[in-house]
């Protein structure tokens, strides 16, 4: 119970709360790799997914003088993530001391939230409704190139990263 005085005078009013999450996880990967006649050059594929919703419920219950301005008494909610992923790597060994190693990758995320409110009787509050929803593309690549012998050794490399989440955000960034 939560007394609360005002100058009004005191209300008073009793609440409990019941919450419930259900959801399932999905998730698998295919690996392709091709191994060339040269020994060591290897082409490797690989493709991820994940997919999560989920169902959030908030029940809370009210007896007594209460603002639901401040507490709506009933929320529900829905969200799924979900993520993609394309990968490519080749390395060759371009003779005893030269490595290259060279690579792609393609990232899809999207995520998606939704969330209602009700009032004590059940009754939708539209003003309390909030969705969110994201998706991003990020893309990478690289290449490596790799020298070694039994006094020196050394490695060039570059590399370039792009997100795009289709809301203005974009980040290139190259080393």
């Amino acid at each position: 119970t939560v007394n609360n005085i005002t100058p009004e005078g005191t209300s008073a009013y009793a609440s409990w709360t019941k919450n419930r999450n259900t959801g399932y996880s999905l998730n698998g990967y295919v690996n392709y790799q091709y191994d060339f006649a040269k020994p060591n050059r290897v082409l490797n594929i690989v493709y991820n997914f994940a997919h999560n919703p989920g169902k959030q419920d908030n029940d809370m219950r009210f007896t007594g003088d209460y603002d639901p301005a401040i507490v709506p008494p009933w929320q529900q909610g829905r969200s799924r993530n979900e993520q993609h992923t394309v990968q490519a790597h080749f390395s060759d060994p371009l003779s005893k001391a030269f490595m290259l190693e060279t690579g792609l990758g393609y990232i899809f995320r999207d995520y998606r939230t939704t969330s209602r409110y009700a009032d004590n009787e059940g009754r939708e509050l539209p003003e309390s409704y909030y969705a969110m929803e994201s998706e991003k593309h990020l893309m990478n690549a690289y290449l490596n190139l790799r020298y070694t012998s039994k006094l020196v050794s050394g490695s060039v490399s570059l590399k370039g990263e792009y997100l795009n989440d289709g809301h203005g955000t974009h980040i290139d960034q190259g080393t």
